[in-house]
């Protein structure tokens, strides 16, 4: 069953990686839009953060290609994933492992049972099922 789990959690953890890269992009962005180059056209040169602004850009393009890749890598996860669970045979076990692996805000168990008029207690025994069973067709 942590098999399943594990597999199924990687898109959350994927969305997280791709939130805390966007901070950090617009970190630097900030930074890039703060500082200045070397004014080479005055008499005195001016300035001297040039190679801070260097390094500051260089940064700023590997997260924003790293973001970008870890972008794709989430939607193929959820692509797959989503056609994986939604391809098993108990539509009570894709409807659970969709609302809490694969849905915008993966949803607590509690909150799942309340949207599909459970008990906590039955939704937690078909969580149980249902990642056995993913795993089993699918692991």
């Amino acid at each position: 069953m942590n098999k399943a789990k594990k597999y199924l959690s990687e898109i959350n953890k994927l969305k997280r990686a791709s939130e805390v890269l966007e901070e950090r992009i617009e970190l630097l962005s900030i930074k890039v839009s703060s500082l200045k180059g070397i004014a080479y056209d005055k008499e005195k040169v001016e300035g001297g953060e040039a190679h801070g602004l260097d390094d500051t850009i260089i940064a700023l393009t590997e997260a924003q290609k790293e973001y970008q890749e870890i972008v794709t890598r989430y939607h193929e996860a959820v692509r797959i994933r989503t056609e994986q669970i939604t391809g098993m045979d108990n539509p009570t076990y894709s409807q659970i492992l969709l609302l809490r692996y694969v849905e915008e805000r993966p949803m607590p168990l509690y909150e799942i049972a309340e949207e599909l008029h459970y008990t906590h207690q039955y939704v937690k025994e078909m969580h149980g099922k249902a990642l056995e069973e993913f795993r089993k067709r699918y692991l």
